[in-house]
């Protein structure tokens, strides 16, 4: 095969990482015969040609039909592996690499005994390219045999939280893989009550983990997924797994989550009919799902957001619009858009403890959506004094790392 079709058919392969069907894609497997230097001073050129040639032989007839190989130069050699699980894949690299190891090689007369060093590496999209993959195992194959050789090891992507902050395409690779691997991940954040509720509440926040272990808020990878059009899967995903993890606790009724979601319930019906459906055949989760929408993405899908506290409520989940602020339309929430929690701007918090009457501003200002039975969420709490201020005013919740920094695990009891 020539080495542009090799190219071309693992761009091809490693762009359909991105697709439904490359959830089997395959990996690569990196064969560096060790020694070049000796073998070539006592075979010639010659010599190394045919023992490449048969080493090649070997690599196809142990990987198979389905693979596609690279031979760059002299007593190296990649194959592309389609179509088969981590899993298989690493088996066969395991294989390859003992039979490379046990193999004799007719030569003349006689016959030549090899090491090789191998490197296996499954498809990944953080990597970012295709092409830096092939060039990773490559490198990866060659350290391992200027250090001496006649090992074998598996290679990772790696990108650290800071790369991935700098540059959107590794963000999204990362962001892509999560998803598709079911690899995204959450945190939890206690909302305090302020009055009494015998319920815990949390916030469910999304979490991508770079490859170095860090984990990445969403404030730095949902406007990288946004521009994607991927806010709609995550929503989903975060919803599924909001209902597994109350559905896993089913015999604990005493807490509720709360989990962000973009425009899409509001502005897709379809959407909304789905989760209607999902709802009625799925576990009982009633009183259990906070689902929490910007005011202003409510605001702009009027009758959608109205659909959407219909279906709420006749399927026992609960709505909170957030970012509420002093210039927010309160009659329209109170007449049309009467949700079950309303979250006040960050931004509203700070200038109202910066007053010098701040339960007297605050109650003025929540006083009419709480006679209506709305709660009301002060977030971003990160201040002593201003918590105990606003443990006196108009609201429900306290929200903040002063209250609770977002931990990994539930925490149901103290």
């Amino acid at each position: 095969m020539s080495h542009e079709s090799f190219l071309k058919g693992l761009d091809r392969t490693f762009g359909s990482l991105s697709k439904p069907s490359g959830q089997v894609a395959g990996g690569l497997i990196c064969v560096v015969i060790d020694h070049f230097a000796e073998i070539r001073d006592r075979l010639g050129y010659a010599g190394l040609v045919d023992l490449d040639q048969q080493v090649c032989r070997v690599v196809e007839e142990q990987l198979g039909t389905n693979s596609l190989l690279f031979n760059p130069g002299l007593m190296e050699v990649v194959a592309l592996v389609e179509q088969v699980e981590p899993v298989e894949l690493k088996n066969r690299a395991g294989c390859l690499f003992q039979e490379l190891n046990h193999h004799d090689f007719p030569m003349g007369d006689d016959s030549v005994a090899i090491t090789v060093s191998l490197t296996v590496c499954a498809l990944d999209l953080r990597f970012g390219s295709a092409g830096q993959m092939l060039l990773e195992v490559f490198k990866g194959a060659e350290s391992l045999s200027l250090g001496g050789g006649n090992q074998w090891v598996e290679i990772h992507p790696t990108l650290s939280a800071r790369q991935a902050s700098n540059d959107d395409r590794q963000m999204l690779m990362l962001l892509m893989e999560s998803l598709r691997k079911d690899h995204l991940e959450v945190v939890f954040q206690l909302l305090l009550p302020a009055t009494d509720d015998s319920v815990r509440s949390f916030q469910m926040l999304p979490r991508l983990r770079a490859t170095s272990g860090s984990l990445l808020v969403a404030a730095e990878f949902l406007p990288v997924a946004r521009k994607a059009g991927l806010l709609g899967t995550i929503d989903r995903w975060m919803l599924n797994h909001a209902i597994r993890i109350i559905s896993q606790r089913s015999d604990d009724r005493g807490f509720r989550l709360f989990i962000n979601q973009s425009a899409e319930l509001l502005a897709d019906s379809r959407r909304r009919e789905k989760l209607a459906a999902q709802l009625e055949s799925g576990p009982d989760i009633r009183g259990q799902l906070v689902l929490d929408f910007q005011l202003t993405d409510a605001m702009s899908n009027l009758n959608g957001a109205e659909a959407m506290l219909d279906l709420a409520s006749k399927n026992g989940l609960q709505v909170c619009f957030s970012r509420f602020d002093d210039h927010s339309n309160v009659d329209l929430l109170i007449d049309r858009l009467r949700c079950d929690y309303l979250r006040l701007s960050p931004d509203l918090v700070h200038r109202l403890t910066g007053g010098e009457d701040l339960a007297g501003d605050l109650d003025a200002l929540t006083e009419p959506l709480r006679r209506k039975g709305i709660r009301v969420i002060a977030p971003m709490i990160e201040d002593a004094t201003v918590m105990t201020n606003l443990w006196k005013s108009g609201v429900d919740y306290l929200q903040g790392n002063m209250i609770q920094e977002a931990e990994q695990d539930l925490r149901l009891a103290d």
